[in-house]
């Protein structure tokens, strides 16, 4: 999206400042990035790290194209920003449209944060891993607690409606009832998924956290994509199948699929990249 496509003098920041200076700050990035500038510009697109104005996605252009040409901090800093602003606006449907304008460039935010996720897997997994999903168009997957040391998830049994909690982590893998006084009660272990079974981007997500050492979470996940069984009707269920259903807005651009591997990062025979083209990625051993 150009200056001309859209109204930037329409709207004002989260700063309360002209929303038509955010492209010659962009530009400014582009061409010598400093620490303050980054800060501004954060600042001026989000709120303790969510955007909810359109004047975001209008700023991913920009943010792509910085990007595609910084150093690794500097990309990093693109990559994160426009990650926060693709999760927050993605489930606002009066955003859609801006969105479907800015389309063009997600693919390429995609290929750009799983390249990296594969270059540097010991740094900024995290926030690597979870662009990468958000710009895939996966962005409840990409805002789903990975703490697996003791996350915790809430779901209602798709059969008898109870409010269940989940709970994955060093105290336990389990589906219960959640008492205010007694605390979990009738726990019931849940049953993860066998990861050699595992496909679409569940594989993806198990098979990235497996390459970069990062073996808590792919076992948390294993738990996460596999089957829970209610504590009050015993019938069982897709944990993450159900969890998604519940909680997932519409998509108002279509998902990157996970295609058949050919050339670029792989593992266990899935590629990086969420997309078609991966043929840009090098090879690991």
């Amino acid at each position: 999206m150009n200056r001309d496509v859209f109204e930037w003098s329409a709207y004002r920041d989260f700063r309360d400042r002209p929303a038509d200076e955010i492209p010659g700050l962009l530009e400014q990035l582009r061409q010598e990035p400093t620490a303050e500038l980054w800060h501004d510009l954060r600042r001026r697109l989000t709120i303790e790290g969510e955007c909810h104005s359109p004047i975001g996605a209008a700023a991913l252009t920009g943010l792509a194209a910085i990007a595609a040409s910084a150093d690794a901090e500097n990309q990093h800093h693109a990559l994160a920003l426009a990650a926060a602003i693709t999760t927050t606006l993605h489930v606002r449907d009066e955003d859609d449209e801006v969105f479907r304008t800015v389309a063009d460039v997600f693919p390429a935010l995609h290929r750009l944060a799983a390249a990296r996720l594969a270059d540097d897997p010991a740094h900024g997994f995290e926030c690597c891993f979870r662009a990468a999903l958000a710009f895939g168009g996966y962005v409840f997957w990409a805002r789903i607690g990975l703490d697996y040391s003791d996350e915790h998830y809430v779901v209602d049994c798709p059969h008898c409606a109870t409010r269940l909690a989940i709970v994955i982590g060093d105290y336990g893998r389990y589906c219960a009832v959640r008492d205010g006084w007694a605390g979990d009660i009738h726990r019931v272990p849940l049953t993860p998924a066998d990861p050699d079974r595992l496909d679409g981007i569940a594989a993806w997500m198990h098979g990235a956290a497996l390459a970069c050492g990062r073996p808590a979470i792919a076992t948390g996940l294993a738990h996460l994509f596999g089957t829970a069984t209610c504590t009050s009707c015993g019938s069982t269920f897709n944990l993450a199948a159900w969890l998604e259903a519940q909680n997932t807005p519409h998509q108002p651009l279509p998902l990157l699929t996970t295609p058949p591997p050919v050339g670029g990062v792989q593992f266990r025979g899935k590629c990086w990249n969420l997309g078609e083209d991966s043929s840009t990625f090098p090879e690991t051993a």
